[in-house]
């Protein structure tokens, strides 16, 4: 500056006046045009003042508390139905998700209603190749796998626990390849552990799932013959 001169901005000292930090963390003091005035501006993590910034400026001004409020929560509405079924499966396999009513998933891969066969003399439960290879086999290692499809003398099949879910009971049984039939079944105790202490009958529907985390199988009754004629009647 030039001696005896004036400061160019020293009519309207207050247009270029260098915000100043106050003692209050996360908050900042900005001059006013209104002499001895300050505006004290909200905190950085000041959750209202996130809430009425969340919109465009000009919309803001001219609605009302109510209007934005209603905004806000359908933008919300619209970001969690945009989700994928294959979102929110990943979601589901770290352990967490926002919306996991929405999908609801049935872990019964293999169901099944039951035969007179399933039930009588031959004292075991028949299970078709397709859904063991899909759902099953994929599971196993390599030496259980071999006690499944190859059954000697020596290893009559794999030896598996069964947990029945709605008894809150373990059984053991074996589960082979069914040598005379490309189906593999569950014996060596399925008629004493599940069809006469479950009481099955003539097309009640089972359902049974491996359990990767356990080795083991998980069982359940899914539905009553009884039940559901009684039902349509």
């Amino acid at each position: 500056m030039f001696a005896g001169s004036r400061p160019i901005f020293n009519a309207h000292p207050f247009w270029f006046k260098k915000p100043k930090t106050s003692s209050g963390i996360g908050s900042i003091v900005v001059a006013s045009r209104n002499p001895g005035r300050v505006l004290k501006e909200p905190k950085l993590l000041d959750d209202s003042w996130v809430f009425k910034n969340s919109v465009d400026p000009d919309s803001r001004n001219n609605e009302s508390g109510e209007e934005l409020e209603r905004r806000v929560a359908f933008n919300l509405r619209a970001m969690r139905s945009s989700f994928s079924l294959g979102d929110l499966l990943e979601e589901r396999s770290r352990g967490v998700s926002t919306q996991l009513s929405l999908y609801h998933h049935d872990p019964f891969e293999i169901k099944k209603k039951m035969k007179p066969s399933d039930l009588g003399n031959l004292c075991r439960l028949l299970v078709s190749a397709d859904l063991v290879e899909k759902h099953i086999l994929p599971f196993l290692n390599e030496d259980q796998t071999k006690q499944v499809i190859i059954p000697n003398q020596e290893i009559n099949g794999l030896k598996v626990w069964v947990w029945d879910i709605d008894t809150g009971s373990m059984h053991q049984l074996v589960f082979k390849r069914w040598s005379t039939s490309k189906s593999y079944i569950f014996n060596d105790g399925w008629t004493k552990h599940f069809v006469k202490r479950r009481n099955l009958r003539e097309s009640d529907e089972i359902g049974l799932y491996w359990d990767n985390d356990q080795s083991r199988f998980n069982f359940s009754v899914l539905s009553r013959a009884a039940a559901v004629a009684k039902i349509r009647n």
